[in-house]
């Protein structure tokens, strides 16, 4: 077969292409070994059933009906569902998939800003400062902020439909820019703002003709999905909780939250340091950087309108990051934190647009100089983005760096108590626990997690105090009542702990573990049909609780249902295959079926499991069994 031969004039656009897609890859490459974190991954991949099952019809009707998380984004839950489907719970598939999408975007913005400004090393330094700027690390290495780079490959494709379009207006292409507009907006609603970014191109640099009532007036369809879309997203928050009233934040605390952020958010495109997984809402606002952000704010738009005529790139950049952030800013406050660098993964490119072209113009004279600025500018980028990326490897390492960044930041030291409790340093992660509540005293699911890690360690009694002070500041937490549950559980006082294990489940009837500790509670009590209704609960919210099957067969043992107890057995232990309880039990059920042999086996494997854990003497004693039930 003949090689494919590209015509001059494409061969160094082309080059160019693959020097970018190359050397994203190999910057992002160490992100297929990293872990998921604990921040947002749990509750929406390794947590969540529906995605972990793959691709169904009820599924699929899930992501397009469901306000889970707080969002209504069904084409990003079916990107996650296709990588469960794939890569199962093996993270450095999910975050393969990130990656991959990272450079196809930096590929459309390459070729899209090339056609619609005919300059080639201009928007390959675009693309470039897009693909490898420390900032947009988090929207990558995040797995649960694949929204971002799934909502910003279909906005850059609805930017090339735009393009076609532009060039020959027609309904077909209509059509198309439409269809790539919906798949952005059910990625990630971020991207309302499109429509006016595309205003903006028709200034510069497409510098479409016509009147501009025409221009609006094509835009307004778009427009009205952009409303629709986001009377669905607030709706969807504030379903979730995650929508901050106004008594809570007011408006001018908001507003000059927002413009303290613009200034961070520009600071930190020039000098990106100090970057953090989590930006806590300051305590006391800085009255006086909000006047500053203020003036810079005003100030800069009143400049770049005054020189549009001869800086067109100057006034479509500082309006494309002013207006891509607006969602994001603050004014509707959605969760706790004051800003975050993944909101800056498209809004960014506006700064870009001006320093790069800028620069350019002026500079004309001096080609050399500016090369070299431009690889000095790029080789920082790309070192300073590595090393940003490796604290995104583990959740301990993430949030270990977060709290050196910002002190008083109660949810890091949270999170990162949270994994530390995962590794079993129950006494590093209570230190943590009670940082935060130093940093945020109402701070309730610090209180909770005190509580779980103080239990944890045996300590009972402070492990209570601090599960009811999270019911205090909290009344309808579910965790908390769970873990006082387990308190009373551990007492074998069963009255107390079914009160707190029910009201959990009330609260929140997915907590898979609150149903199964009910349904052991209840069937230590014989009351067996309750329990299996609360087993059935639990294996509904997680089929992959190996807990809920073992606990499950515990109680269809005791009330002699051996067939059922010996299937439930045997998908606990296909789940958790180490637990040599599991396998005792069901040589337990095999032994009163007269099976002699499998018992037998079960009980070596329960054995070897044993020693495995380090229990020899368990090991011997159901070899002792063994022997005597061969005989």
């Amino acid at each position: 077969m003949a090689a494919l031969k590209l015509p001059p004039a494409a061969r160094l656009p082309a080059v160019v292409g693959a020097l970018l897609a190359l050397l994203t890859l190999a910057l992002y490459a160490p992100a297929l070994g990293f872990e998921f974190n604990n921040y947002d991954d749990a509750q929406y991949i390794t947590s969540n059933v529906r995605l972990q099952d793959g691709w169904s019809g009820a599924n699929v009707e899930w992501a397009f009906t469901s306000h889970y998380a707080g969002n209504w984004h069904p084409l990003t839950w079916l990107s996650h569902m296709l990588d469960c489907q794939i890569y199962g719970l093996r993270a450095g598939g999910h975050h393969a998939s990130s990656v991959l999408l990272h450079t196809l975007n930096t590929l459309l913005l390459f070729g899209l800003w090339r056609r619609m400004t005919g300059q080639l090393w201009r928007s390959a330094l675009l693309a470039a400062l897009f693909a490898w700027h420390p900032l947009h690390v988090e929207s990558v290495a995040f797995v649960a902020e694949r929204k971002d780079v799934l909502s910003a490959f279909f906005g850059l494709a609805t930017l090339w439909a735009y393009w076609f379009y532009a060039q020959a207006p027609g309904g077909r292409r209509y059509a198309l820019v439409t269809l790539g507009f919906i798949c952005a907006l059910m990625s990630k609603p971020m991207l309302v703002t499109l429509p006016i970014l595309m205003l903006l191109l028709d200034f510069w640099p497409l510098r479409r003709a016509g009147p501009w009532r025409q221009l609006i007036l094509e835009k307004t369809p778009w427009l009205a999905l952009s409303a629709a879309s986001s009377a669905v997203t607030i709706w969807a928050q504030k379903q979730g909780g995650a929508v901050a009233s106004v008594a809570a934040l007011p408006f001018p605390v908001r507003a000059a939250n927002a413009l303290h952020s613009c200034v961070n958010y520009i600071e930190k495109i020039f000098w990106p340091v100090r970057l953090s997984a989590y930006y806590p809402y300051p305590r006391q606002l800085a009255w006086g950087s909000a006047l500053l952000g203020a003036v810079i704010v005003i100030g800069f738009s009143i400049a770049v309108c005054l020189g549009a005529r001869r800086r067109p790139y100057a006034f479509v950049g500082w309006f494309w990051f002013l207006v891509g952030l607006l969602p994001v800013i603050g004014l509707i406050q959605v969760g706790a934190q004051s800003m975050a660098d993944r909101y800056t993964y498209l809004p960014a490119l506006g700064i870009f647009i001006i320093v790069i072209w800028e620069i350019a113009e002026r500079g004309r004279a001096h080609p050399a100089a500016l090369s070299w600025a431009a690889a000095v500018a790029l080789l920082g980028c790309l070192a300073t983005a590595s090393h940003q990326l490796s604290y995104w490897r583990d959740s301990t390492t993430l949030f270990a760096h977060a709290i050196a960044v910002t002190p008083e930041n109660a949810f890091a030291q949270c999170s990162l108590g949270r994994a530390l409790l995962a590794q079993n340093r129950a006494p590093e992660a209570v230190e943590c626990f009670r940082a935060a509540l130093r940093a945020e005293p109402k701070f309730d699911e610090a209180a909770v997690n005190l509580g779980l890690a103080l239990l944890h360690e045996g300590k009972t009694n402070e492990a209570a105090a601090a599960l009811s002070d999270a019911i205090a500041m909290a009344p309808r937490n579910p965790y908390a009542e769970f873990g006082l549950g387990r308190i009373f559980d551990a007492q074998d006082n069963l009255d107390a702990a079914i009160a707190h294990y029910g009201a959990a489940v009330r609260l929140k009837p997915d907590l898979a573990e609150a149903q199964t500790s009910l349904g052991a509670a209840l069937a230590a009590q014989h009351r067996f049909a309750d329990a299996a209704a609360h087993f059935t609960a639990a294996l509904q919210a997680n089929p992959q609780s190996g807990e809920a099957h073992f606990q499950f067969g515990n109680a269809q043992l005791a009330e002699g249902r051996l067939e059922e107890a010996a299937q439930s057995y045997g998908a606990a232990a296909a789940l958790e295959p180490e637990t040599p309880a599991i396998e005792m039990n069901l040589a337990i059920v095999l032994e009163r079926q007269g099976k002699t042999h499998e018992a037998s086996a079960a009980l070596e494997r329960a054995a070897v499991l044993a020693e495995k854990s380090g229990d020899s003497a368990l090991a011997a004693r159901l070899r002792r069994h063994q022997r005597a039930l061969s005989k």
